[in-house]
């Protein structure tokens, strides 16, 4: 009777095990986070741009609970907030009840920079599922400077002085004026220059003292 009763608890036990291992499982391979970040972004300085993070939950479950952090080059590296280092008061964050509802990490970088140049890296933590931690792949950001177009040569007279740059490399720009400069600063108008030439002068010289004899003539060329 008693190896009976034993041997009763003994399979119940086991059943237990069974069905508690199986919902673990369950939960953790159906619960599971995806987070996902666009590969690339340009922008120019003193932009405003979206770096975009979102993530997926393979199941039916609504979140209430999480939070998400972005980092500079790496994995908690320097964190990007509006409230730390070079990124303070520049940085909008992603409203609580968007990242809850649409699922959104994203934030904005604003008066962006050259120095912001890098890759960043968004984090995601779900508290109400297993596995509810994950990571984007980093979005590399590029930020470049205003360009300025090289000018072309200002004619002084019969000089020619280049405004500076006149080349970029090999490549040379015409003077000012010609059709292949549109664009570029405009000829200053300025007076044909005449080269010196040859002149011949008379020059008549009158002695005061023999007022009768003729005149002495001195050419000069």
């Amino acid at each position: 009777m008693g190896s009976t009763k034993y041997s009763k608890l003994s399979q119940a036990s086991a059943v237990t095990k069974v069905l508690i291992l199986t919902r673990f499982n369950f939960r953790k391979v159906i619960w599971s986070l995806i987070v996902s970040q666009s590969r690339m972004v340009n922008a120019r300085e003193g932009d405003s741009v979206t770096l975009e993070c979102n993530y997926t939950i393979n199941s039916s479950i609504n979140v209430t609970i999480g939070w998400y952090k972005w980092y500079r080059h790496l994995l908690h590296g320097d964190e990007v907030s509006n409230t730390t280092g070079d990124y303070k008061g520049r940085v909008s964050m992603t409203s609580p009840s968007d990242f809850t509802e649409k699922a959104s990490a994203n934030i904005i970088l604003h008066n962006v920079s050259i120095t912001d140049t890098g890759m960043y890296v968004c984090e995601i933590n779900i508290t109400e599922i297993i596995s509810g931690h994950g990571t984007g792949n980093g979005t590399f950001l590029g930020v470049t400077g205003e360009t300025i177009a090289p000018k072309c040569r200002r004619h002084f007279g019969a000089l020619s002085f280049p405004a500076v740059p006149c080349t970029s490399g090999n490549q040379s720009f015409p003077p000012c004026g010609d059709p292949r400069s549109a664009g570029n600063t405009s000829t200053i108008p300025s007076k044909p220059h005449r080269k010196p030439t040859g002149f011949a002068r008379k020059i008549t010289l009158k002695t005061p003292e023999k007022a009768d004899k003729p005149p002495i003539t001195a050419q000069t060329s």
